[in-house]
């Protein structure tokens, strides 16, 4: 009978333990990897795991514009701004440790506008440490693939990776990755 409470609170406790993770910083999903970085899992018609900032109908889910799969993530700016807008992720990281941010990145009609991904490294209180981007995107270009290995600094415990779109015109992004696992490794 003892051994039969000792299992159960076990299992009780094993059960626990991944809803107690889910919980966290910034990072509803407190995830030390990027979560749906080729944008297939959605929740409402929006890609989980992202944070979008902009106004609405300026992002969707675009199934007939893929780099591969089924959809990528899609910013459009219809009128003349430089109105930046933008979706992002919450990563958990470790203080001076490598890690790889990579992505595909389509552009239509950037003309004096430009797009990207940023990587921006902040401490437990929120403050910017550092901030590091793949090259950026302008006028009209096809799938673009991007990679690079960055530093987290000392006291970093969360990087926020961030797609955007700054000014007028369609950028389209797919398969972005930040974690510092090498891929193909052993």
């Amino acid at each position: 009978m003892i051994i039969s409470v000792f299992r159960i609170c076990f299992i009780v406790i094993c059960l626990l333990i991944p809803f107690r993770t889910l919980a966290g910083n910034n990072n509803e999903y407190n995830s030390k990897e990027l979560i749906n970085g080729d944008f297939t899992i959605k929740e409402n018609n929006k890609p989980k795991a992202w944070h979008f900032h902009g106004s609405d109908g300026m992002m969707t889910l675009d199934s007939q514009t893929s780099y591969k799969g089924n959809s990528s993530l899609k910013l459009s700016l219809d009128e003349k701004s430089d109105e930046e807008i933008y979706i992002e992720q919450s990563v958990d990281v470790e203080a001076s440790k490598l890690y790889e941010i990579a992505g595909v990145i389509k552009s239509d009609k950037l003309e004096n506008s430009y797009a990207g991904i940023i990587v921006i490294f902040k401490d437990k209180n929120g403050k910017t440490l550092k901030h590091d981007n793949l090259p950026y995107v302008s006028k009209t270009t096809n799938w673009i693939y991007q990679s690079k290995w960055i530093r987290s600094p000392n006291n970093s415990e969360i990087a926020i990776v961030k797609c955007f779109l700054k000014g007028t015109g369609v950028v389209w992004f797919n398969y972005i990755y930040f974690s510092s696992k090498i891929r193909g490794g052993y």
